[in-house]
């Protein structure tokens, strides 16, 4: 599990993608092999994943 933690002034919509880019592009862990979960309340999250990073949705428990 990545969490993201800074004394800045950091949002969602930067946040994620930029985890999502240094996991998959500075680390190279392969995409194919990651999973991302969303609290089921945060539907913010969930369009970003969707939306700006590019990654469908599977819906595997609530």
């Amino acid at each position: 599990m990545m969490g993201n933690f800074s004394f800045g002034d950091y949002f969602k919509a930067e946040a994620i993608p930029w985890a999502w880019e240094f996991v998959t592009e500075v680390l190279n862990l392969e995409r194919d092999r990651l999973w991302v979960t969303v609290h089921v309340s945060d539907d913010e999250a969930e369009e970003i994943w969707t939306s700006s990073v590019g990654l469908q949705q599977n819906v595997y428990s609530d």
